[in-house]
């Protein structure tokens, strides 16, 4: 009876998996600004995800923050450039591993 527990544990600790806040923006910025928006967009979200085995990656690839703000960028539209009210997340799941960011695209253009 005790390795049935035993291994009813293993399996809910490997079906498991885990998500961490990495950030909450109001701006994507390192200075305090005022950024006069022109038009003001929808709630987009990217994200940028690895193959991975338990949270780890293989071959050396972890997700890149960097594709997943492109990746939402790209998804509000051609005519956005800034994002305000940005939270960043890192999931680390069974079988992948990923950033996903999720903001306001907003145009600062003349």
């Amino acid at each position: 009876m005790n390795r049935w527990y035993i291994a009813l544990g293993v399996a809910l600790l490997m079906a498991s998996g885990c998500a961490i806040r990495v950030a909450d923006f109001s701006v994507v910025s390192i200075r305090s600004s005022n950024i006069p928006a022109k038009s003001i967009g929808k709630r987009v979200t990217g994200e940028s995800c690895v193959f991975s085995w338990f949270g780890l990656s293989w071959l050396g690839k972890d997700p890149n923050l960097k594709d997943a703000f492109e990746s939402a960028m790209q998804s509000g539209g051609p005519e956005y450039d800034a994002m305000v009210d940005t939270v960043v997340f890192r999931t680390n799941g069974l079988w992948k591993s990923c950033y996903t960011v999720r903001g306001i695209v907003i145009s600062t253009k003349k």
